[in-house]
């Protein structure tokens, strides 16, 4: 009987959590910043303003959502030039697609250019990351995930 009660819950366990799943490993980003931080490796500079961030990491994985207001130029310098340009189509198909937070909500308009990287993916050894930025508000929007 005790065998039957211990299978039961484990199965239990296994369908609550999933296979190898640990509830506990999962950890949000406690703020903006923070994601800010773990993003980009530096605190918010005076030069960013208007931060919104959420982001979650699980084991060696990590999914972060930003947006922010700056200058092209200082979009540039804090991701170190290494997103080149993409597709409306891709951005939307990639990154919007992705998004949780309910405040995520890119604009399309003539003034929005869009990025993708496959080599921003901060203190992880794989991932991809999606922008876009619009120069007439100077409106940023970052997905990025990676994993090892």
């Amino acid at each position: 009987m005790r065998f039957l009660v211990a299978c039961i819950a484990a199965a239990i366990a296994v369908h609550l959590t999933g296979c190898g799943f640990d509830l506990a490993s999962l950890e949000d980003y406690p703020n903006s910043e923070s994601v800010y931080l773990g993003t980009f490796n530096t605190p918010v500079p005076p030069t960013v303003t208007n931060l919104t961030a959420s982001g979650s990491a699980f084991g060696d994985s990590s999914t972060c959502y930003l947006k922010f207001d700056a200058t092209l130029a200082t979009v540039n310098s804090i991701t170190l030039n290494s997103f080149t340009p993409t597709s409306a189509a891709t951005f939307n198909s990639e990154a919007n697609g992705s998004a949780e937070a309910r405040w995520w909500k890119p604009t399309n308009t003539p003034t929005t250019t869009y990025y993708a990287s496959t080599t921003f993916h901060p203190t992880f050894s794989s991932g991809n990351a999606y922008m876009s930025h619009d120069t007439a508000t100077n409106t940023t929007y970052l997905y990025w995930f990676g994993w090892d």
